[in-house]
C-alpha cells in the first residue's frame, strides 16, 4: 500500500538531515498509538522493516547545514508490504490530522526555528507489475552495503561500505540484501535473484545521513527479476536503511519479458 503525506510548514527552512525529521515523526506516531507494534518493530531485537518512504521537497536550495524551499510545505510517500501494519502506520498518521482538527488543539511536530504539521493523507494507485523486466526509477537513494571485518589496534571490528552501481560486487550483494528480505517475509516460494542495469540517468550521489557519508546509487535503472519479486520490492522498497527513507522506486515502463 501506498499513501502520501502532505505536510505544512510554519516557515520554508528545514534540517539538511530531512530523512530523520520523518522518520522521527514515523515512530512518534506509531508510538503514541501502537505502543506494542512500536516496541516490535523499534525496541525488540534488529528487526527487518518492509516497509520505505520518499520525500518531495519544493525547489530546494541546500546551504551548510539546512535547506530553504520554494514553499512552505513538503509531501513524504509512504509505502508498506504489510496489510495489517499498514493499517497501524494509516491509524497512527491519521489521528495526528484528528487531533490537529479537534477545537482548541494543534498538533503541530516541532522542528528547530520551526513546526510541521499533517494536513492530509492521499492513497495512491499501487501498479501491478507483469513482467519480469521494467524500467524504474529511484524515488529515494538506492542503498546496497556490505558488511567487512577489519582489525583496528588488534582488535576486530565490523564496518559497513557502501556501494554504487559502478562497483563490481554492486549486484552480488543487492542480492543478499533481496535474499534476506524474501526469507524474513517467509516467502519461500519466490526467487529472490534480481539484476539491475543503469541507464543513462542512472548516477552515484552521496548522502550525509546520521553523521556518516553514504555512498549510493539514484535515477532511472532496468530491473530483472519474476514479477512476485518486483511488485514486492516495489511496495517494500531495495536495498539497505529502507525503512529510513531510502530505495523506494517507482515503475517507469514495463519491457518484454525475458528469460531470467
Amino acid at each position: 500500500m501506498r499513501i502520501k503525506l502532505h505536510f505544512e510548514l510554519e516557515n520554508k527552512i528545514i534540517p539538511k538531515d530531512y530523512r530523520i525529521l520523518i522518520l522521527s515523526f514515523i515512530k512518534n506516531s506509531l508510538g503514541k498509538n501502537f505502543e506494542k507494534s512500536y516496541k516490535e518493530i523499534y525496541e525488540s531485537k534488529p528487526i527487518m522493516k518492509f516497509f520505505t518512504f520518499s520525500v518531495y521537497l519544493p525547489k530546494p536550495k541546500i546551504e551548510k547545514d539546512k535547506i530553504e524551499l520554494d514553499k512552505n510545505y513538503f509531501n513524504a510517500v509512504f509505502s508498506i508490504y504489510d496489510n495489517k501494519r499498514f493499517i497501524e502506520f494509516y491509524n497512527s498518521f491519521n489521528s495526528m490530522i484528528i487531533k490537529n482538527n479537534e477545537e482548541n488543539e494543534e498538533h503541530s511536530y516541532p522542528l528547530k526555528d520551526n513546526k510541521m504539521i499533517l494536513k492530509n493523507i492521499t492513497m495512491l494507485n499501487e501498479k501491478i507489475i507483469t513482467s519480469n523486466r521494467a524500467i524504474i526509477k529511484f524515488l529515494s537513494p538506492l542503498v546496497v552495503r556490505k558488511h567487512e571485518e577489519i582489525t583496528i589496534n588488534e582488535k576486530r571490528k565490523g564496518k559497513d561500505i557502501y556501494l554504487d552501481f559502478n562497483d563490481s560486487d554492486f549486484n552480488e550483494q543487492l542480492n543478499y540484501s533481496v535474499t534476506r528480505l524474501i526469507k524474513d517475509l517467509k516467502l519461500d516460494g519466490v526467487n529472490s535473484n534480481i539484476k539491475l542495469e543503469p541507464c543513462k540517468s542512472a548516477r552515484k550521489t552521496v548522502v550525509d545521513f546520521k553523521d556518516v557519508s553514504i555512498h549510493s546509487s539514484i535515477g532511472e535503472y532496468i530491473i530483472s527479476g519474476e514479477s512476485a519479486l518486483l511488485n514486492i520490492l516495489y511496495k517494500t522498497g531495495i536495498g539497505g536503511r529502507r525503512g529510513e527513507g531510502f530505495g523506494m522506486f517507482d515503475v517507469i515502463k514495463e519491457l518484454k519479458s525475458e528469460g531470467i
